[in-house]
């Protein structure tokens, strides 16, 4: 029965349209769909949504096509996602079922972590808008027709663009802190520059504000061991229990060493599991490649300052990532360029501690680790994992 759905070419068409455009103005069809469905709609994208909208709801109205739908076992996540929410008391509301059918489909359409993996080389948006970027695909926040914003770049004016979707929370949802302190980088006098999402483009007028009230900053570097002209450390941080059920990392490692010219480098490696805590995979776990966060970042003994730092993702083929994952869940260590490095954003200048550090935050948030590993203070879990286990068998 779902094949009349998923098979539909007009369905399959519509629901495509729809999921691109979506994501071009930053909305996500779980979400926002519903306010595009009218009985006389005025824009394209209010067309396509209503006449979606329209054939799922003549399909599920078919007393046989619904029979057969709610009969299916096991049911797909679409419609268990629709039947749960198309719920009205004790009774199915048919219109609830169909319009969240319809916004589960075009959500079964939206770009996944494998997408924007196999689309990171793709300069097709930079030609398209002569822009210049850099060996790392890197674009320069100095070119002038670049305004940032806190949820996406307005260009020449007239075009909203975005900054990568590794830089997004979850690597899924919206951008939180990252740009707004990317543009503060600029504003001081580093030369910054930031990787863009190759896949998303849309009108400027469909720029909005988005209110994200979860921000945290970790306590002061303390200064003895950025001054040390000797020390060649690496540093194992690994979590007692998942501190955002979102985003779990387990193990974070830090290293630390001496490079020529009075330049202490550092690098931040995140280890999170494939599995989800309350199941499912990780946000950095498609179906074919997993995505690490990454930090590089250099200080200057002769300037007493920080000069570099790069947010990077690097990314594996899934079972390489597996392999790896067990490897440091073991105790071993691992050749700190293992995967293929991409960079997300790039700040270079002089700039100072306080700087730095937001940066690193905000880059590795929901990370409890980076905290500990500056302050010396273990943070306290939001739940043990031999709980977590309980929770899950009961």
């Amino acid at each position: 029965m779902q094949e009349k759905l998923l098979n539909n070419k007009e369905i399959d068409e519509i629901t495509n349209t729809i999921a691109i455009e979506l994501a071009n103005r930053n909305l996500f069809a779980l979400v926002d769909m519903h306010v595009f469905i009218s009985d006389n709609p005025k824009t394209d994208i209010g067309k396509y949504c209503s006449k979606l909208y329209s054939l799922i709801k003549t399909f599920v109205a078919d007393e046989n096509n619904f029979k057969e739908l709610i009969s299916l076992t096991p049911k797909p996540e679409w419609l268990s996602y629709a039947l749960f929410f198309g719920q009205d008391k004790e009774n199915l509301d048919l219109d609830k079922v169909a319009m969240h059918i319809s916004m589960a489909l075009v959500q079964k359409k939206g770009l996944r972590l494998d997408d924007h993996v196999e689309h990171i080389l793709d300069q097709s948006l930079f030609n398209e808008l002569k822009i210049e970027i850099s060996d790392d695909f890197l674009v320069n926040l100095s070119d002038n027709r670049i305004q940032m914003k806190n949820h996406g770049i307005i260009f020449g004016g007239t075009k909203l663009i975005y900054p990568h979707q590794f830089l997004r929370r979850y690597y899924s949802s919206h951008f939180v802190g990252m740009p707004s302190l990317l543009d503060k980088a600029f504003d001081a006098g580093a030369n910054v520059s930031v990787r863009l999402d190759p896949l998303r483009i849309t009108d400027a007028k469909n720029y909005r504000e988005i209110m994200e009230f979860d921000h945290w900053y970790g306590p002061p570097f303390t200064e003895s061991l950025l001054k040390d002209s000797h020390r060649n450390e690496r540093t194992l941080h690994s979590s007692r229990g998942v501190h955002c059920m979102s985003y779990d990392v387990r193990h974070t490692v830090f290293r630390t060493k001496m490079m020529d010219n009075g330049l202490r480098e550092f690098m931040i490696e995140e280890y999170c599991p494939v599995e989800a805590p309350l199941g499912g995979k990780s946000s950095g776990m498609g179906e074919k490649y997993s995505i690490q966060k990454f930090a590089h970042f250099c200080f200057d003994q002769k300037k007493e300052c920080f000069t570099h730092l790069d947010g990077a993702v690097r990314v594996f083929e899934l079972d390489e990532y597996k392999k790896y994952y067990y490897q440091i869940e073991s105790g071993l260590d691992l050749d700190e360029k293992i995967g293929k490095r991409h960079k997300m954003f790039l700040v270079e200048g002089v700039f100072d501690l306080s700087l730095a550090q937001e940066l690193l935050t905000e880059w590795f948030r929901y990370n409890p680790h980076i905290q500990e590993y500056f302050s010396g203070i273990v943070t306290e879990p939001l739940m043990t994992y031999e709980k977590l286990e309980e929770v899950k068998t009961t």
